[in-house]
């Protein structure tokens, strides 16, 4: 019994750190689009705008493209 216990005790730490991993990448995407999103309001009101639009279409393909692939 205490051997089938240690083998879904490795499983549970496998799928944590596995989790742990994605979630540490949506961090830093997240951190990306925050850092370009402060740096783009700075620029004047039309500029701001268009860049805003541009940066979100592009993020938009990127994330279809990525789940696609799978």
């Amino acid at each position: 019994m205490d051997a089938l216990t240690q083998v879904f005790d490795f499983i549970v730490s496998i799928l944590g750190t596995i989790i742990d991993g994605i979630y540490g990448c949506i961090q830093i995407i997240t951190s990306l689009v925050n850092l370009f999103l402060s740096i783009i309001k700075i620029l004047p009101s039309p500029l701001y705008q268009c860049c805003y639009i541009f940066i979100s279409l592009y993020l938009v393909i990127f994330t279809y493209k990525i789940f696609r692939k799978g």
